[in-house]
């Protein structure tokens, strides 16, 4: 779990440094653990990001410190895959338990962070959870992200993940209750019932945060290992969640393209006892 520090640089602690003024006011944090956690990105001073452990600060400013697993994670973050790229977009499968994008205890080791240091430009215009697997689309030039941002806002860019949630589920089922008090909009349908666990495809409209898990609990059929959300236990350490198809119309050429990344997953489900 992370830990959230914040406070106001008090008058006696002006102009020092920031990795002298952070254990200068949260004493359980060192200046060398400081240094660290200013370096990967966990230490905002008035809402931006800071990450010059040498910046002095003044009397009243506001800082916010996030300690947490992140500090282990990036050093062994997984890798994602490529499967298309050219001069406009790169389209990635993301695996489970890498972030999509910085947070607010690290700006590294995130699938956007993997994906910059190999490029000049990147521009993230979706987004999956830690625990969710699947494709992602990155664009790479304004153009790419001003194409892709309005096919977004337009539901012109098709997503559809496989889960797998407890219970026998079968049918197909519109769900449309807001979140967050916004409108969000899912089709869920079944593809297969095994044993007391049912294999679903859910289609998106709106791309809300945990759309698809809020989703399927409300129907009463939560996704496996979703501790969240009331999903049982299983034997991995995230939820059963696959982002397996997405499609788009290319920035450039205009022309309708889709992807498919196979949930490598189900290859297993079927010879494992997963539910614990």
């Amino acid at each position: 779990m992370s830990e959230k520090f914040e406070f106001s640089v008090q008058e006696h602690l002006s102009g020092q440094r920031l990795d002298q003024i952070i254990p200068g006011s949260i004493p359980s944090l060192s200046r060398r653990k400081s240094r660290k956690v200013i370096d990967l990105g966990g230490v905002f001073v008035d809402g931006k990001r800071v990450k010059q452990a040498s910046r002095k600060l003044r009397t009243g400013q506001k800082v916010k410190v996030t300690v947490g697993t992140t500090m282990a994670v990036v050093k062994n973050a997984p890798e994602h895959r490529v499967v298309f790229e050219d001069q406009q977009v790169v389209v990635v499968v993301k695996p489970a338990g890498l972030h999509s994008v910085p947070t607010l205890e690290s700006d590294k080791g995130n699938l956007q962070w993997q994906l910059a240091q190999s490029r000049e430009s990147l521009w993230t215009i979706q987004r999956l959870d830690l625990g969710t697997s699947g494709l992602l689309v990155f664009a790479k030039t304004e153009l790419a992200e001003q194409s892709l941002s309005q096919q977004m806002k337009e539901r012109k860019v098709n997503r559809r993940y496989l889960g797998l949630v407890a219970g026998q589920l079968t049918g197909e089922f519109s769900c449309d209750s807001a979140i967050g008090g916004k409108e969000a909009f899912t089709t869920i349908v079944s593809r297969k019932v095994i044993g007391d666990v049912t294999l679903i495809e859910a289609t998106l409209q709106t791309g809300r945060t945990h759309q698809i898990r809020i989703h399927c609990q409300e129907l009463g059929y939560p996704i496996l290992g979703d501790k969240t959300y009331g999903g049982p236990s299983w034997k991995f350490a995230h939820h059963a969640l696959h982002a397996h198809q997405l499609s788009f119309d290319h920035p450039s050429t205009k022309k309708r393209v889709e992807f498919e990344s196979p949930w490598g997953l189900l290859e297993k489900y079927e010879s494992l006892d997963v539910i614990t």
